[in-house]
């Protein structure tokens, strides 16, 4: 009678269950190799079992799996098919490396450029899609050369290119739940696929990354101080530097003769750093610059006037720093296309030079400024504007709205008695796609009022609106834009439950009411009610007593804000069967509110309602 120990039997339960979990495993890389490359027009079964001996070869690794079958997303012949899978037959310790290469040398020219470019890009950063835009089209990679549709922007282009590296599995992209700007949020590169795209970036002289961050261990970036004075020779050949650094301190070997070639500059830093402003703000050594982003800069300085020498700049971005002057030498930058100004939270001053940018394309404004010497600044010269963010009526002329006849996009902040001029403005025939509004103080309280707001409701680019100030009552969903994802109401003292017509809106995904939007005391939520509102905030309703969420409501709700409702008794029964909700935030609410959902001796009344949410704060 054999017998077998307890380490035979328990290896041998392992091997059965690694042999189960192998299986399962083979299947789901077939099955994503089959939904990424095999199209419903390929209906040939040799596709599909070339497509599953190519997944064999992958030895079960998922992103060699996946970035085969980005290859053969493109290839449309069997006899191409063969061809990549001849020329794909190594060990496992180099497949995922030799699928990488083979997916970037199957890339066309205008792609590889593309994707070289994603290499300026801290490691796992979420790279900002706009903002990449921007940079291929200061840099020429996107052009206007062919290749590009009736009515298509620049912007559009590049999106299509970003749109077919995803598509061959390259890059990997967040795409938007709902927007009428774009199909893309942001975009990141796999950690290996990002090795790949460095090494061939400075291996092709396409660009150099420095980086000076503490505990930095990258032995490609890695270069050490004595190397970089090296790097910076006569017959140093790049054109692109991107440097990474938190420390403050730092001097980098910059001299004139060495960075006069430079044609992109990007900084990528955590921290203020003293050797910004003797260094790279000497920005007459940089005759050839395209692109400068100095982004996050804590120091309290000017823009020096050296900037204006800079003609044949394309793109400028000083977002997220604490410049508090700009120079009238801007006005020299005649090339520019891409100027974003949303320095943190303080008033910029701007001189009124910006209606000489004849090129300029894309202008985000800061969210206070003024200008150095005039009332208003001017922006009618702007002929080619497509991108209009932070207009506000207090620094600007509505009425230069009416003549920016190419603008794609616009935010802008207005009070009630420009509503008249923000009407024309998008009730003329134009190429606008995209209307962000804020309505600040404003009233609508008579028949002319409200016909004006319903004008503005029912703007069908209407994406975000933003009213302060009372309505008398809120229109009927028909009149509201289709496109609307985006809506806060503050002080309107709507006396009627708001819930019965804006969930009816069908891509509204945030919605806040602040400061008395709402003074009736019950709120009800109906069973089909928000099917994709994701963030919900409900912020000083005083009068709000009852909140009825009916089962099936909110059924994309992630986020929940409740504060200062300080007679609303309890937490709706529905939020019960929200299997979404990820967050709970409750401010500033009564005891007799906050106890009940608190476990206490066991639980409190309501506990049951929200046990499923991960992430419950209670302050």
């Amino acid at each position: 009678m054999a017998t077998n120990t307890t380490s035979e039997l328990e290896k041998r339960r392992f091997e059965n269950v690694e042999r189960k979990v192998k299986a399962i495993w083979d299947q789901v890389c077939k099955d994503v190799f089959i939904d990424v490359c095999v199209e419903e027009k390929r209906i040939d079964p040799r596709f599909e079992e070339l497509g599953r001996k190519i997944v064999q070869l992958c030895g079960g690794l998922p992103l060699a799996v996946v970035l085969l079958g980005g290859i053969l997303a493109s290839k449309y012949t069997l006899i191409e098919w063969k061809m990549v899978s001849k020329s794909f037959n190594l060990d496992q310790s180099r497949r995922v490396s030799e699928v990488l290469a083979l997916s970037y040398h199957d890339l066309p020219f205008k792609l590889k450029q593309c994707f070289l470019y994603l290499a300026n890009f801290p490691n796992d950063e979420e790279i900002n899609v706009k903002k990449l835009y921007h940079l291929w089209v200061a840099e020429g990679i996107v052009s206007t050369s062919k290749g590009r549709a009736d009515e298509e922007t620049m912007m559009d282009v590049a999106e299509r290119y970003l749109s077919e590296l995803a598509q061959r599995c390259m890059v990997q992209v967040r795409v938007k739940n709902s927007s009428m700007t774009g199909r893309f949020k942001s975009c990141r590169l796999h950690n290996l696929t990002r090795e790949l795209c460095l090494s061939k970036a400075e291996e092709e002289n396409f660009l150099k990354v420095m980086d000076f961050r503490r505990g930095n261990v990258d032995p490609v970036l890695d270069l050490g101080f004595s190397a970089l004075r090296k790097v910076f020779s006569s017959s140093w050949k790049v054109r692109r530097l991107a440097i990474y650094s938190d420390e403050v301190g730092t001097t980098l070997p910059f001299g004139p003769e060495k960075v006069e070639k430079v044609r992109s500059l990007l900084f990528f830093y955590g921290k203020s750093l003293s050797w910004l402003e003797p260094t790279i703000i000497n920005f007459k050594d940089f005759k050839f610059l395209r692109v400068l982003s100095v982004e996050g800069i804590c120091q309290k300085i000017e823009l020096p006037k050296a900037i204006g020498k800079l003609i044949l700049l394309r793109y400028l971005s000083l977002r997220y720093s604490d410049f508090m002057k700009l120079p009238s030498s801007m006005g020299n930058l005649g090339w520019l296309q891409t100027l974003d100004l949303r320095v943190n939270n303080m008033r910029l001053k701007i001189p009124d030079v910006l209606w000489k940018m004849e090129q300029l394309r894309h202008l985000y404004l800061p969210v206070l400024y003024v200008d150095t010497k005039y009332d208003m600044l001017r922006l009618d010269g702007l002929s080619n504007l497509e991108t209009l963010i932070n207009f506000n009526s207090s620094y600007c002329d509505v009425e230069v709205l009416l003549k920016l006849t190419n603008l794609r996009k616009l935010q802008a902040t207005l009070f009630k008695k420009q509503l008249k001029n923000l009407v024309r403005v998008i009730t003329q025939k134009n190429l606008l796609r995209c209307v962000s509004v804020e309505l600040s103080p404003c009233s609508f309280s008579s028949e002319e009022e409200l016909t004006l707001l319903n004008k503005v409701l029912g703007y069908h680019h209407l994406y975000k609106l933003y009213i302060c100030g009372r309505i008398k009552k809120l229109p009927e969903d028909s009149h509201f834009s289709p496109s609307l994802t985006k809506l806060v109401l503050s002080d309107s003292v709507l006396v009627e439950d708001p819930m019965p017509t804006l969930e009816k809106l069908p891509r509204l995904t945030r919605l806040a009411f602040r400061r008395e939007a709402f003074v009736g005391n019950e709120m009800v939520c109906s069973a089909t009610g928000f099917p994709q509102l994701e963030s919900l905030e409900l912020h000083n309703l005083p009068c709000l007593e009852l909140w009825r969420v009916d089962k099936g409501a909110f059924s994309s709700l992630v986020h929940l804000c409740i504060h200062g409702c300080y007679n609303l008794k309890m937490v709706p029964d529905g939020l019960e069967f929200i299997a979404t909700l990820q967050e709970l935030e409750i401010w500033s609410m009564p005891l007799s509110f906050t106890s009940r959902l608190r476990v206490v001796d066991g639980e409190g009344e309501d506990f049951n309602k929200v046990r499923h949410v991960p992430n419950i704060r209670i302050l």
